[in-house]
């Protein structure tokens, strides 16, 4: 069986606490800050023992770097 996995990039300093309706940043190229840092090593561990055989992700830092 065929799994996909999604996932969002870790927090950067642009979205936290987003609820003023601006949530989407687009090409904008911010780094994740230290609470997306936590997250992306937690979604590592997490993922560590999946039999994963192909990624595809945006080219910006927050993405890659989740």
């Amino acid at each position: 069986m065929i799994k996909i996995l999604l996932v969002r990039h870790g927090q950067t300093a642009w979205n936290v606490g987003a609820g003023n309706g601006e949530r989407f940043r687009g090409r904008t190229d911010l780094p994740l800050n230290d609470t997306g840092v936590v997250q992306a090593q937690a979604l590592a561990n997490r993922l560590a023992h999946e039999p994963i055989t192909a990624d595809y992700s945006s080219p910006l830092q927050r993405a890659r770097r989740t």
